[in-house]
Formats: structure tokens, C-alpha cells, sequence
């Protein structure tokens, strides 16, 4: 099983959950996969980890990009 199936699971759990909330799921995940089959080498938390502090950052300069955008200020 690759970690794109642990990812998967984590985006479905995390889809509505405001992002101030993702840092505490991700640090309640296991440092290893728990399926002996899991080809992500460095471990489930730190590949879920790693993919949502880049869809942070994402949405982060979206956000900012819209404010700018519309001269809100920040």
C-alpha cells in the first residue's frame, strides 16, 4: 500500500476542518504506518504532514493574493 492511501485518508478526514485544527490531527497520527505494507519511507505523519504545510502555504498565498487583489488589508 503506497502512503497515497494514508494521505487519502487524511484529506477525507480533514475536508471542513478549519486549518488552526490541522496541526493537532496530524501530530495524534502515528510516526509509522500502521500497515505493514506502506511503501512511504519516512513515515506516515511526516508524508501527511509534509503535503498539508504545502496546501497551508497554498491556501495562505491564495488568500493573501485575494486581499491584495481587492485592497483588503491583512
Amino acid at each position: 500500500m503506497g502512503v497515497t492511501h494514508c494521505l487519502g485518508m487524511a484529506a477525507m478526514a480533514l475536508r471542513g476542518v478549519p486549518r488552526g485544527q490541522w496541526k493537532a490531527y496530524i501530530d495524534a497520527l502515528p510516526v509509522s504506518c500502521p500497515h505493514d505494507d506502506c511503501t512511504g519511507a519516512i513515515g506516515c505523519r511526516a508524508q501527511v504532514g509534509a503535503y498539508f504545510r504545502m496546501q497551508w502555504y497554498i491556501a495562505m498565498h491564495a488568500e493573501k493574493k485575494r486581499r491584495q487583489a481587492t485592497g483588503a488589508s491583512s
